[in-house]
């Protein structure tokens, strides 16, 4: 017979970060806790972090299942081998993501499209320059291409008015 996997949720501050794995700190203690590789690229840790996270406990250490920085909300973590479906992916937050657009100076044009490691964002700037940028989960620009308004990924989701916009 299968066992039942005993979890665990803890919230505390970073205090240490090794690659995927990283040391939460709070008034009960330090716990070890691993968010595996394949998050490792998605999900930005440093020193400082207040975080929560929901876990699998392992003789060493905290295999992380969800975990939500800077009170967010949990986030479930990928794993190896996950196919993530549309409705995973749908349930991810864009927020950072559409904020790093905005700080680099471009109004959001439609909403943002999740892919399995970052989110689509078309923007245009100022001068009526449209740019498609490629932001990593965790807010980071990661790519800008120069679009064409025509291309037909986001004909379906820009208003009429903006197809007279010029394009880079």
């Amino acid at each position: 017979m299968k066992e039942k996997r005993k979890t665990l949720t803890l919230s505390g501050i970073v205090t240490a970060v090794f690659a995927q794995r990283f040391v939460l700190e709070n008034p009960d203690g330090k716990y070890l806790a691993d968010i595996g590789r394949v998050a490792l690229g998605r999900v930005a840790l440093q020193e400082g972090d207040a975080v929560k996270i929901k876990g699998e406990i392992k003789p060493s250490k905290i295999k992380v299942l969800e975990l939500a920085k800077n009170h967010d909300k949990l986030m479930r973590l990928p794993r190896k081998g996950e196919n993530l479906s549309p409705s995973v992916l749908a349930k991810r937050d864009s927020t950072d993501a559409i904020a790093a657009v905005v700080k680099d100076g471009f109004e959001i044009m439609a909403a943002p499209r999740c892919k399995p490691k970052h989110f689509e964002i078309l923007g245009r700037s100022v001068n009526g320059k449209i740019v498609e940028f490629h932001v990593a989960m965790n807010g980071e620009i990661r790519k800008k291409k120069s679009k064409h308004l025509e291309e037909a990924k986001w004909m379906a989701v820009i208003p009429v008015d903006h197809a007279r916009l010029k394009t880079a």
